[in-house]
């Protein structure tokens, strides 16, 4: 009984490590396991005025930034009054998502993110999903300001990510329509702490030999009695 318990146990540990998407809420944890990433950090960017002639896509490096509907808009902390350096916005010019597409697929992503104001009339400002190429989703509630005369200070909420499948795109759902980018990293080849199916599979027969090697015992004690 121990050996088939010891098993289902073995079994079950691999079909949770074999989950294949890993989430981060601090940077922290994400550099600690991602490597060889590359970060956008939006600096070299003047601010595009807030006129609606912003782009509605923007391609930097293996990224592409692109916007259903509205603008986007690069602004600095002094713009809008959130804590941080610049950072990229999707403006009240219009409803839409954004999508980023990459290159080359990706297998982590991490970036900072919160929601400025309410322009969708959203019933929970600040909660978003982010919709992976893979199929998977990631939900995000990160902090959000509301617009009385003035935008209020706010920090920025850090999200990230790790897929054992690479990853073409993804797209910010965010019903507040105000989201916002900043250090966005990325890293190309996969640096992942999810194990790869050989180990998952090795883990699997290990507990499989296991109950081989009891119930051999157990035949062997019996025939000697």
């Amino acid at each position: 009984m121990r050996a088939i318990q010891l098993t289902v146990i073995s079994i079950a540990l691999a079909s949770q490590l074999g989950a294949g998407l890993i989430t981060y809420s601090d940077r922290a944890s994400f550099n600690a396991d991602v490597s060889g990433q590359t970060v956008i950090d939006f600096e070299s960017y003047s601010d595009f005025d807030d006129l609606g002639t912003g782009p509605t896509s923007e391609t930097i490096g293996n990224a592409t930034f692109s916007l259903d509907g509205g603008k986007l808009f690069v602004f600095g902390p002094g713009e809008y009054g959130t804590i941080g350096s610049k950072y990229l916005n999707h403006n009240n010019s219009g409803a839409g998502n954004i999508t980023v597409s990459f290159a080359d697929p990706v297998f982590a992503v991490g970036f900072d993110t919160a929601s400025l104001n309410n322009w969708g009339g959203a019933a929970n400002p600040g909660e978003m999903t982010l919709a992976l190429s893979s199929g998977d989703s990631v939900f995000v509630s990160a902090p959000h300001t509301w617009r009385t005369s003035n935008f209020t200070n706010i920090p920025l909420q850090f999200i990230g990510f790790v897929s054992d499948t690479p990853i073409t795109s993804f797209t910010i759902l965010d019903p507040s329509d105000g989201v916002v980018i900043d250090d966005f990293a990325y890293a190309v080849a996969a640096s992942s702490p999810i194990p790869e199916p050989s180990s998952l599979a090795l883990l699997g027969m290990g507990g499989i030999g296991m109950v081989g090697y009891r119930w051999r015992r157990k035949r062997k004690a019996k025939l000697s009695a």
